[in-house]
């Protein structure tokens, strides 16, 4: 294991960025910040491991777009492994200043879960192949909001956010394979399922628009990669089965 070694974010990266991007160049034999030319393009990595077998993308939001195409492009003309890394915030603190003064501090539970991985992944435009590979985060964040004056409308005070910080990791759920998709479904899911029956079993505890569309988020990411498959319909509802 490297010894750690601590550096200034670049000023386009935010500190949440900065700092799992040092928890893994701190535990694994990895170089940072490679750029290599592939098919006439210039891509940039933000962890190259030191056997240049695996690349390391670190993605908080905006799996789409841009994204997709890099990651399609790096799996087609390449024989790297992707590792895509992947932060959900589960709790926050937020910090909300005017210049240096501290104006307020407040506490969030937001309580997200694993399977709002499928929030973002309902963008990524990428089959499944054996070198995709994701390490979902389930992190503790400190959300830092600078005021940036009052409303003419309202005149209350207005904020934008200036960074993002990581207070900790609290727990990791590592993707190698197609069996590690499978087991975010519930073990209790029937062999043909809808979205209906995977609401029923994903047993979140809060109940809200955001976890009421994590069925169909689920069910359509994983289509998109090939591993379920639309079989038919129940009534109004597509019916899915896995696809092994």
């Amino acid at each position: 294991m490297k010894s750690s070694r601590i550096s200034s974010p670049k000023r386009n990266e935010t500190l949440l960025h900065h700092k799992i991007k040092a928890l893994y160049d701190n535990s694994e034999n990895v170089k940072r910040e490679v750029t290599q030319n592939i098919d006439g393009r210039k891509f940039r990595f933000d962890l190259l491991d030191d056997d240049e077998t695996i690349i390391f993308e670190i993605q908080r939001a905006s799996f789409g777009g841009r994204f997709s195409q890099k990651i399609q492009i790096l799996l087609d003309s390449t024989n790297y492994r992707i590792r895509i890394i992947h932060p959900i915030v589960h709790k926050q603190k937020v910090t909300r200043l005017n210049g240096n003064e501290v104006l307020s501090t407040s506490y969030r539970n937001l309580y997200s879960t694993v399977y709002h991985f499928f929030e973002h992944l309902v963008h990524f435009k990428v089959g499944y192949q054996d070198r995709l590979q994701f390490d979902i985060l389930m992190i503790y964040e400190h959300l830092i909001r600078e005021f940036t004056g009052y409303s003419q409308r309202s005149g209350r005070r207005r904020f934008r956010i200036s960074d993002r910080d990581l207070v900790r990791v609290d727990s990791t759920y590592k993707i190698r394979t197609k069996d590690d998709f499978y087991r975010l479904l519930p073990d209790e899911l029937p062999s043909l399922f809808t979205n209906q029956d995977l609401h029923n079993n994903l047993n979140l505890k809060k109940k809200s628009r955001r976890n009421l569309r994590l069925p169909g988020q689920m069910t359509y990411s994983m289509c998109q990669l090939g591993l379920l498959e639309r079989v038919g319909k129940k009534r109004n509802a597509h019916v899915f089965t896995r696809q092994y």
